[in-house]
């Protein structure tokens, strides 16, 4: 992801060509033109495993500052995750006791290992977190507005990890809850947050078969079963949204 990330930085696409990679490969037994694990050879270019959010958005960091900006950026997004676990606190706690669950998470081993280098894991959260907190306030506030901005949200985890669709399948299930409990007056908001969410996961898995095609296909099954599931629910909430009355 990394790399991906300082490649970003001076081209439009992680697609990047073989140019000598394969015939050295076939000499050199310790040099490698395919590697399932990080990346795979499709054509003449080689496409880096994952999806392409984080470090489409690291690369942000390269053109602020080269490289340290770079390898500094996921450390911004680990930050401004914990800033968001505290917002979402703050809507039930005070401020005091809000700083907990923030303090314990910014010091906890895996949110500072998985920070301090690219991993998908940070950004993810920080989409979680603000999509709970915007669907929060737009069924509190009927902002059907804000509703949308949390299906964004939580629909953009497919472009940032393969799986996505099954983290934005459990807010949309935390989101219905909520919608029934606020009563038919929330159904424009619900089925505009749906419709929002399923756009973007599919927006996610159509990247992958676009810039990581042998990643997909390798993961083919998993990820056409979790898609699958992901629509029944969709559509089965929407026409539960649709019969309110």
């Amino acid at each position: 992801l990394t790399l991906s990330g300082l490649w970003l930085v001076d081209h439009a696409s992680t697609d990047i060509p073989t140019l000598g990679a394969i015939p050295v490969a076939d000499l050199q037994a310790n040099v490698l033109a395919d590697a399932w694990q990080a990346w795979n050879l499709d054509g003449d270019v080689v496409q880096p495993q994952g999806a392409k959010a984080l470090p489409a958005l690291i690369s942000v960091g390269g053109w602020l500052a080269g490289v340290p900006g770079v390898l500094a950026a996921n450390v911004v997004v680990g930050g401004v995750g914990v800033l968001a676990v505290f917002s979402i606190a703050r809507r039930f706690l005070s401020p005091m006791a809000a700083l907990a669950p923030a303090a314990t998470l910014a010091l906890s081993v895996a949110h500072l290992g998985l920070s301090r280098s690219a991993y998908s894991e940070p950004l993810t959260l920080l989409l979680l977190m603000a999509a709970v907190h915007w669907a929060w306030r737009g069924l509190e506030h009927g902002r059907t507005g804000a509703l949308v901005a949390a299906g964004i949200a939580s629909g953009a985890t497919a472009l940032v990890r393969i799986d996505g669709g099954a983290y934005a399948l459990g807010v949309l299930i935390g989101v219905a809850i909520a919608a029934a409990f606020a009563g038919p007056k929330a159904r424009t908001g619900f089925i505009a947050f749906t419709v929002a969410q399923g756009a973007m996961v599919g927006a996610g898995y159509l990247s992958l078969a676009r810039w990581s095609a042998a990643y997909l296909e390798r993961l083919g099954d998993e990820a056409r079963l979790l898609g699958a599931v992901y629509a029944v629910f969709a559509a089965l909430l929407i026409i539960w949204a649709a019969t309110w009355s």
